[in-house]
């Protein structure tokens, strides 16, 4: 199956990146591997270096910031190795000449287990929203508390939902209409968020907040009309000095007691 009109950008780490000239010859490839080596067929000028941080989420997001006054029609967004952790080239391949927003779930990769998650009646994964996946030592989280912290910040009264739809691994078909709901400023401030370090705890939960941003009706709040206010974050976690400072004592212990809380308070939500 070859990839007809639409344009195909790749996050790529350390990945097997040989499908990307099998499929379409129109690509862009951001690159966060210690080494710029790449298999016979990829252009070199279509690799752009970047960053390693925020996984895969900030080098989509920095594409729509960089090309956002001439973004292509439709837009796939892919991890380097969407095969065969995200979904087999059987399900890309009916997807991936989409030119609608097409989540890419494939039931073939993923077995949920209710109640924890589900597959929706039109194929969406569901999961929980309970924040397990900030729960890591590694996983550092510097802007928000859990994903309804997020999406308060995003909008105005937004639903909070019982469960969260998105697509693992952020792995997209996108109209540059859905991208256009929102500023430019919208993702300059997202990618703030998860570019502070290589695993953020925020950028799992920006993951999650995808398919909402780009499919809800939701009013955006005036916060994310301006540059990220870092200021207001900083007083924002003045309350947790104490677990700061204690913190650099016994590191994992204050980050058990830090995920209890977060996880009280999200249970309360």
């Amino acid at each position: 199956m070859k990839i007809k009109k639409n344009f195909l950008v790749v996050s790529h780490y350390n990945n097997d990146i040989r499908w990307v000239p099998e499929y379409t010859d129109r690509y862009i490839i951001y690159d966060q591997s210690e080494r710029a080596t790449y298999p016979p067929g990829i252009d070199v000028k279509k690799v752009v270096r970047s960053k390693k941080t925020g996984h895969n989420i900030s080098d989509n997001l920095r594409f729509i910031i960089d090309h956002y006054d001439n973004l292509p029609e439709m837009t796939v967004f892919a991890k380097g190795n969407i095969f065969p952790r995200h979904s087999t080239k059987e399900f890309f391949d009916l997807v991936v000449n989409n030119e609608y927003f097409t989540s890419i779930e494939d039931p073939a990769i993923h077995h949920p287990k209710w109640p924890v998650n589900f597959f929706s009646a039109d194929g969406g994964y569901c999961e929980i929203n309970k924040n397990w996946y900030i729960s890591g030592p590694n996983r550092p989280i510097k802007y928000f508390f859990d994903y309804n912290d997020f999406l308060r910040y995003c909008f105005k009264d937004p639903i909070i939902p019982r469960y969260t739809r998105f697509a693992p691994g952020a792995n997209y078909v996108l109209p540059k209409a859905n991208i256009l709901k929102y500023p430019k400023i919208f993702y300059e401030n997202l990618w703030t968020f998860v570019s502070h370090c290589y695993f953020p705890g925020d950028s799992y939960i920006i993951e999650r907040g995808l398919h909402t941003i780009w499919s809800c009706n939701f009013q955006i709040n005036e916060k994310m009309l301006e540059p990220v206010d870092e200021e207001h974050f900083v007083a924002k976690e003045s309350p947790k000095g104490v677990l700061t400072f204690l913190h650099k004592f016994m590191p994992y212990r204050v980050f058990q007691i830090r995920t209890l809380l977060l996880r009280i308070r999200s249970a309360l939500d």
